[in-house]
This record gives C-alpha cells, structure tokens and sequence, in this order.
C-alpha cells in the first residue's frame, strides 16, 4: 500500500502489452490495476487520501445535519414553554 502523500502507478495494460486490456489513464484521484483470476483486467481503484477526504466530508456533512435536527427541536421547545405576549 503506497503512503498517503505518493501517487499510486496506473497499470496500463493487463496482463501483456502484446494481448492486453489497455486501462484508462490514472488522475491524481484514482489509478487502475491488474485484477481477476488471471490479473487481466483493469480495476479502478481510489486513491487512499480519497477515500479519507470523502470519509471526513461525510462525516462533517452527518454532523451537521444532526445539530441541525437537534437546534430545530431545542427551538420548537424553547417557543411551546413560552407562550407569545400580546400587546
């Protein structure tokens, strides 16, 4: 497993250059390997940090939905023990 700061190399043909499957071109956020029981066709794979940085959006975006949720419930609270003074 490459660290997380290091590109990992794309394969570009599975499993021969001569009678291959030739993969797509990597990006700086996923690559391709040899996969299957002969390692002859191309996978697509993320990239580690990928999958970190998607894994902490998610998480943050769960946060904060949550406390959302729990200000919308505090408030409706906070107005039904407090009736409106007319004037």
């Amino acid at each position: 497993m490459a660290p997380m700061t290091e590109a990992t190399s794309s394969a570009t043909h599975c499993p021969l250059s001569v009678v291959e499957e030739v993969c797509p071109s990597e990006s700086f956020m996923w690559y391709y390997e040899c996969c299957g029981a002969l390692k002859k066709t191309c996978c697509f794979r993320f990239e580690t940090w990928t999958l970190f940085a998607l894994g902490v959006i998610i998480l943050l975006a769960a946060i904060s939905v949550l406390l959302c949720i729990v200000r919308f419930i505090c408030s409706c609270c906070r107005r039904s023990n407090y009736p409106e003074r007319r004037r």
